[in-house]
């Protein structure tokens, strides 16, 4: 938040305290609307919904570790052009008789929360 000027200051501060989540999840949300306060209320409200829908409020690594060995799914170490982290799907490596869909959609949530998780 040291990078930020004092209009994005405010405006983070505003988003927190309208959805009374911390100052880091109003910045990452802010940010990955570009700003755009309507698309991260959009955006959170989604993503609040979901985790509340398939019960990942507490989601930790322990649960999806065995999938997670799998190799399927990977946080690459380098950046895309803009920036932004990388997520490998590596498809050959989906075993669908060894994982239910959910367990999947579980480690997908769970690397996406990861790998979103710094805002640098």
């Amino acid at each position: 938040m040291d990078s930020l000027t004092k209009v994005q200051q405010s405006i983070v501060e505003e988003f927190a305290a309208k959805h009374q989540v911390s100052l880091e999840i109003a910045l990452r949300f802010l940010l990955g609307r570009k700003w755009d306060r309507e698309r991260a209320d959009v955006l959170l409200g989604n993503y609040t919904k979901l985790k509340a829908e398939k019960g990942f409020e507490q989601l930790t690594i322990n649960d999806v570790l065995d999938e997670l060995k799998t190799g399927k799914l990977s946080i690459l170490g380098s950046k895309a052009k803009d920036g932004s982290s990388l997520l490998m799907i590596n498809a050959l490596k989906h075993k669908p008789a060894e994982f239910t869909d959910e367990a999947t959609i579980r480690l997908s949530f769970f690397m996406a929360e990861t790998v979103t998780s710094s805002v640098d």
